[in-house]
């Protein structure tokens, strides 16, 4: 999920690039509301990644087959 949203990050940056250089300034504002939306996220995401992989470890150890769920 972070790397996802990190290629949404991408593209949004893209299509704001894109919307600037053609004056659409409805997409414009558009995907840079949505851009934000990515960027929260991301920032969500990578705050729990520590946790959620001592979650899966904690797992590991306990049951192999629970780890992979």
């Amino acid at each position: 999920s972070y790397t996802f949203e990190h290629m949404e990050i991408a593209s949004y940056t893209i299509l704001i690039a894109a919307a600037r250089s053609l004056g659409e300034t409805e997409v414009l504002r558009a995907c840079e509301e949505n851009l934000q939306e990515e960027v929260a996220m991301a920032d969500w995401l990578k705050s729990r990644l520590p946790s959620t992989t001592e979650q899966f470890l904690a797992r590991a150890e306990a049951d192999s087959d629970s780890a992979k769920r």
